[in-house]
């Protein structure tokens, strides 16, 4: 199993966050501060700087820890496993087998929040892929909004939060990759220069057809 640096108080923070039943960002903290062979893990619950960090994206890494978590989980190594599942999943969000093994690490524990949160991830992996560059712009700004809105919720799933700061992360490091995109000084405007003429077209059919609706 590839050693993980700093794991024995991975495990120590992440009981402590368990019997609470919070796990926040001292979790997340703690998650960024372990690596895979000297590779750092994502920084789950820091979405605002991330971009600096954008390199602690590694699928290589995250395909390591993913096979080490099956190999865990055949061999009925359920805690193991749910460490390497949840490190190959935020060190490469694309891996939907990763969030399915922790889904199935919550229930497994009877941890229902855990299961919801790492499901809530698996869910829009799936149905937003980040090789439609639209579809990962787009649902960034969605997904921020919905951030924004939980973070004021008394009763929101802080394992949940953390794992949507990672995948808003994860879309603008792909959306990066593209070309010469540049982190925009608003969250909530996401747009390149070459984009402006499809969006102001989109834009302007749909007024005609809002205004043929209201004069019909």
């Amino acid at each position: 199993m590839t050693e993980m640096p700093g794991s024995g108080l991975l495990v120590s923070v992440v009981a402590v966050c368990r019997r609470s039943r919070i796990i926040s960002f001292a979790c997340a903290l703690a998650l960024a501060a372990c690596g895979s062979d000297g590779v750092d893990a994502p920084p789950a619950a820091v979405p605002q700087e991330s971009h600096a960090a954008a390199s602690a994206f590694d699928r290589e890494a995250s395909s390591r820890f993913l096979a080490e978590a099956q190999a865990e989980r055949a061999a009925g190594n359920l805690a193991a496993a749910e460490e390497s599942y949840r490190a190959a999943a935020l060190l490469w969000p694309d891996h939907i087998d990763a969030w399915e093994g922790l889904a199935l690490a919550g229930e497994a524990r009877g941890d229902v929040e855990a299961k919801a949160a790492a499901h809530f991830v698996r869910q829009r992996v799936f149905l937003f892929p980040t090789q439609s560059l639209a579809t990962q712009r787009e649902y960034r700004v969605a997904l921020l909004s919905y951030i924004e809105q939980e973070e004021t919720s008394d009763d929101a799933n802080e394992l949940q939060l953390a794992y949507a700061r990672a995948l808003a992360d994860y879309y603008a490091y792909r959306y990066a990759e593209r070309g010469t995109y540049q982190p925009p000084d608003t969250e909530y405007f996401d747009l390149r220069w070459e984009d402006v003429p499809a969006a102001a077209l989109t834009g302007t059919l749909m007024l005609i057809y809002g205004f043929t609706i209201a004069t019909s």
